[in-house]
């Protein structure tokens, strides 16, 4: 055995002053701390990430293909709806758009068609503003579902066109009905005004509040009817995918290769940046929470380090005197902060795995929805993101220890061991 492993074992097991061994302790708890609130900011980030970009883009799609000359103050612009290129683009694979990748699966999973259209409801107090959302045949309700509160999606059936709106909660309040209630809407074009009655067939909450209280869902034919078009017209395409981090290479090849020169192809994040640029600036959030963390971790453990270098300074003159080296010497201490640094890390994890356990299942951190999108702090654990903040601390921290342990270096044998 090493006798510098076998002196840093004896210094780490061995008894202590008590005013050492309570150092130790702080040092070991503010690793773990450090540790946990890391794992957490990184869960809680990570779980943000994900909650809202899966609300825009249950909602939205992925990717939108509409008409070139179509405005974002959804004013309908009619596409005919082409089932080879539906066809076309369901053929494109990542070996298309990446080079390297061989992997030929559809990168698009499903498309479907939509229709906006504004109006105006006539409510018992004001008359409040809305896009309706067409959704056909095609859409898939299960996008959906999980955001109903009450009642059902309105049906879309081939035999007969039901006038059935799905409102969201906060226009519903607004507007003072519920399921099943009629509601008057207001159409207009031009200088003429067309009244149309829906019945309320269910709520929905995403949560993104700034977009509920604006959309309401009805039958794509019940718009295709107000603005005379045909039953092959829509305003586009909604592509999901499950290659989102790929959305702009994606969208670029549908663009370039796939549609035709009349069309245009748009992510959801170019379309709606406002969520997703928010979404980014918690990354900033967390890189600062993590430095930080990583600071009070290194201070402390290096005010430690030196403290028992201090404390244990005639030891390391006597072994100076007997022909240690100061490397050797450096590595005892080495090995005493690494001992400190995995016991810390082995609680932090403990600590800050349970956390997020107990977020994700038993909810006791609350939010408002209205300004955070959720109504709890959303947790995601990813595993590689655990190991990687593991070792970053490991490696960073020990790297900062080896300038405390230069001070073992200077310590003179003759001074210390002099009064022995």
């Amino acid at each position: 055995m090493q006798i510098s492993k076998f002196i840093s074992n004896r210094i780490v097991f061995s008894s202590q002053r008590a005013f050492t061994k309570v150092l130790v302790w702080i040092a070991i708890s503010s690793v773990a701390l450090s540790l946990a609130v890391m794992i957490v900011s990184m869960a809680v980030i990570v779980g943000f990430n994900e909650s809202i970009s899966n609300k825009v883009f249950g909602f939205w799609g992925h990717i939108h293909i509409t008409d070139l000359q179509v405005s974002r103050s959804y004013e309908p612009v009619p596409v005919e709806r082409n089932q080879s290129l539906i066809d076309e683009i369901y053929d494109v694979s990542q070996s298309d758009w990446d080079p390297e990748s061989s992997n030929t699966e559809p990168s698009v999973k499903h498309i479907q068609s939509f229709a906006f259209l504004p109006t105006i409801v006539n409510s018992k107090e004001e008359l409040e503003g809305l896009v309706l959302k067409g959704i056909g045949h095609d859409y898939d309700k299960s996008i959906i579902d999980q955001y109903i509160k009450q009642g059902k999606i309105p049906s879309v059936t081939s035999d007969s066109l039901g006038r059935e709106i799905m409102l969201s909660v906060q226009t519903a309040n607004r507007v003072q009905v519920n399921v099943g209630d009629p509601v008057v809407l207001i159409f207009v074009n031009g200088d003429k005004q067309t009244k149309r009655r829906f019945t309320v067939s269910g709520l929905y909450r995403t949560g993104l509040e700034e977009y509920d209280i604006k959309f309401a869902i009805v039958d794509i034919r019940n718009v295709q009817a107000l603005l005379g078009w045909t039953e092959n017209q829509i305003a586009g395409y909604e592509l999901y995918t499950d290659d989102t981090e790929f959305l702009p290479q994606i969208a670029d090849h549908i663009y370039e290769n796939t549609i035709p020169n009349d069309l245009y192809v748009e992510t959801i994040q170019e379309k709606f940046p406002s969520i997703f640029d928010w979404l980014a600036l918690q990354r900033i959030n967390e890189q600062i929470i993590i430095a930080l963390m990583l600071l009070v971790c290194i201070i402390n453990m290096a005010t430690i380090i030196l403290i028992v270098i201090l404390e244990r300074s005639r030891m390391i003159g006597l072994l100076k005197s007997l022909g240690a080296t100061n490397a050797s010497i450096r590595g005892i201490f080495l090995r005493y902060a690494l001992w400190i640094l995995v016991a810390g890390i082995v609680i932090g994890n403990i600590v800050g795995l349970a956390f997020c356990w107990i977020q994700k299942h038993y909810p006791f951190i609350h939010l408002d929805e209205e300004n955070y999108y959720v109504s709890v702090a959303p947790i995601a654990v990813k595993w590689w993101h655990v190991l990687s903040i593991n070792g970053i601390a490991i490696v960073i921290v020990l790297i900062c220890m080896w300038l405390p342990t230069l001070v073992a270096s200077r310590i003179s044998p003759v001074k210390v061991l002099k009064f022995n």
